[in-house]
C-alpha cells in the first residue's frame, strides 16, 4: 500500500532518502534559473552572427538583448508579490512555458523586431527564475543553510551561462544557429516536465506555517507589504551592491566578451567563448564558496567588502596590464567571476532584514535593480562602442577598436567603487533573521 511521508509529502518510496528531498526540490526548481541563464547569455555566442544576418549596429544589438531585462525588471516585483501568495510550482511551470516559447520564436525569427519580441517573452518568464528558487529554499531549508543554498542556486545559473558559451558556439558551428535554438527549445520542454513531476511548494509539515503567512499577508495588504520592503534602506544597499557586481556577467558574459576577445585579442570564436565561459566557471565555484564562508563566519558584511575590492583589482588588471596572453586573460576572467560572486550574499542580507512573510518581495527589490542595471548598461555599452567606431567593416560586421572596448569597459571599475561604498554601509546581521 502506498503511503505518504508526513514530513516531505512524497511517497514512501523516497522516505529512506528524505534528507535529500529538500535539496532535490530546490535544485529542480533552480533548473528554471539554469535554463533562463542560457537564454540570457546566448547573445554572446550569437552577437556577430546576428549583426551580419540582420545588419545590426552595436547599440541595436544592445537594445535587442536588453528587451529581456526590460520585461524581467518590470515584472520581478510582481513575481515577488505572487510568490508570497500563489503556488511556486505553477509559477515555475508558467515561466518555463514563456522561456521555451520565446526561445522557439527567436530561432525562427526573420526580422530584428521578432528577435526583440521573443527576448521580451523570455524575460517575462525570467522574472520568476531566481525568486522562485529562493522561495523554495526558504521553505524547505533552515536559515543556517540559506547562503549555501543561494550559492548553489546561482551556481546552477552560471552552469547555464557556461552552456551558452563554448557548447553553444560549437553547436552553432556544427548545425547553424537556428538548429541550435531548436535544441535549446527541446531542453526547455524536458526541464518543464521535470518541474511538473518533482517540485512541491513546501513540506507537508509546513502547511500551517504557510497558511498563517498567507493570512498575515492578507491582513497586511499588498501596499503595506510593499511599503515595508521599499522603505528599508538596507534592501536598497544590498540591491545596488548586487546589481553592480553582476554587471561583468551582463556586459562581458552575456553580450560583448566574445566579440571583444575576437576583435581586439584576435582569438578564434571557440577560444573566445571558452575564455568568456570562465567568468561563469569562476562564479560557479565562487558562489557556494562565498555562501559557505559567510555562513561559517556568521558574517555578511566582510565577505561582501572583500569581494568588491578584489573585483576592482581584477577588472583594472584586465584593462591596464599590457600584452595579456590567452592564459592570463583566462585567469583574470575566472577571478572576475569568482570575486563578483560575493553578490549572492546580498540576497540573505535582504531576507534577514525583513519579516518572513515578505521574503520574496524583499528579494525582488534586489533582483529588480539587478535587472534594471542590465537593461540600462547594455545599450550604454553599445552606445560608447558606436561613438568610438571608425567606420571599419569586415564581412558585413562592424569592427571596433581596442580603444572603443576599453572606453566602454570603464563602466565596470566605476560601478565597483559604488559597490565598495555599499558594502561599507550595510549593517551586519550575523546570519540571523532580525524578525525572529
Amino acid at each position: 500500500m502506498r503511503t505518504v511521508d508526513p514530513i516531505s509529502g512524497y511517497s514512501d518510496t523516497f522516505v529512506r532518502f528524505s534528507f535529500l528531498i529538500p535539496w532535490v526540490v530546490c535544485i529542480t526548481g533552480g533548473l528554471l534559473f539554469f535554463y533562463e541563464f542560457i537564454q540570457l547569455n546566448i547573445m554572446n555566442s550569437l552577437n556577430l552572427i546576428l549583426m551580419r544576418e540582420f545588419h545590426l549596429t552595436a547599440i541595436e544589438v544592445g537594445h535587442i538583448s536588453s528587451m529581456y531585462f526590460y520585461a524581467n525588471a518590470s515584472l520581478v516585483w510582481v513575481a515577488g508579490l505572487l510568490l508570497d501568495r500563489v503556488s511556486i510550482k505553477k509559477l515555475i511551470i508558467f515561466s518555463m512555458v514563456c522561456c521555451t516559447a520565446g526561445t522557439f520564436v527567436f530561432g525562427i525569427a526573420s526580422a530584428s523586431w521578432v528577435l526583440a519580441v521573443s527576448r521580451f517573452v523570455i524575460g517575462v518568464g525570467g522574472a520568476f527564475c531566481f525568486l522562485s528558487a529562493m522561495r523554495l529554499a526558504s521553505r524547505w531549508l533552515p536559515p543556517s543553510r540559506l547562503a549555501l543554498a543561494t550559492g548553489l542556486i546561482v551556481t546552477m545559473a552560471m552552469l547555464g551561462g557556461m552552456m551558452a558559451q563554448t557548447p553553444a558556439t560549437l553547436l552553432i558551428h556544427a548545425f547553424g544557429w537556428r538548429d541550435m535554438m531548436m535544441m535549446n527549445t527541446t531542453l526547455g520542454i524536458i526541464i518543464t516536465c521535470l518541474v511538473f513531476f518533482i517540485v512541491r511548494d513546501y513540506p507537508a509539515s509546513y502547511h500551517e506555517v504557510v497558511s498563517q503567512q498567507k493570512s498575515d499577508l492578507s491582513d497586511m495588504g499588498v501596499l503595506n507589504g510593499l511599503k515595508v520592503v521599499v522603505g528599508k534602506g538596507q534592501n536598497w544597499l544590498a540591491a545596488i551592491y548586487n546589481a553592480f557586481l553582476n554587471l561583468p556577467i551582463f556586459l562581458l558574459g552575456a553580450l560583448w566578451g566574445s566579440p571583444y576577445l575576437q576583435q581586439v585579442v584576435h582569438l578564434a570564436p571557440a577560444e573566445a567563448a571558452s575564455i568568456c565561459g570562465l567568468i561563469f566557471l569562476g562564479t560557479t565555484v565562487g558562489s557556494p564558496v562565498c555562501g559557505f564562508i559567510s555562513d561559517r563566519l556568521q558574517r555578511r558584511k566582510l565577505p561582501m567588502l572583500v569581494g568588491a575590492v578584489a573585483s576592482m583589482i581584477t577588472i583594472l588588471s584586465i584593462l591596464y596590464v599590457p600584452n595579456l596572453s590567452a592564459v592570463g586573460l583566462s585567469i583574470l576572467f575566472f577571478l572576475l567571476g569568482f570575486f563578483t560572486s560575493t553578490q549572492i550574499i546580498s540576497y540573505p542580507v535582504a531576507s534577514e532584514n525583513n519579516p518572513r512573510m515578505v521574503t520574496a518581495s524583499a528579494v525582488s527589490i534586489v533582483s529588480m535593480l539587478n535587472l534594471f542595471a542590465g537593461a540600462f548598461f547594455q545599450p550604454i555599452f553599445g552606445w560608447v562602442m558606436d561613438v568610438n567606431w571608425h567606420n571599419t567593416m569586415l564581412h558585413g560586421v562592424r569592427v571596433y577598436s581596442a580603444t572603443a572596448y576599453h572606453n566602454a569597459l570603464l563602466i565596470l571599475p566605476l560601478v565597483f567603487v559604488v559597490s565598495i561604498v555599499c558594502a561599507l554601509l550595510i549593517k551586519e546581521t550575523r546570519c540571523r533573521h532580525l524578525y525572529d
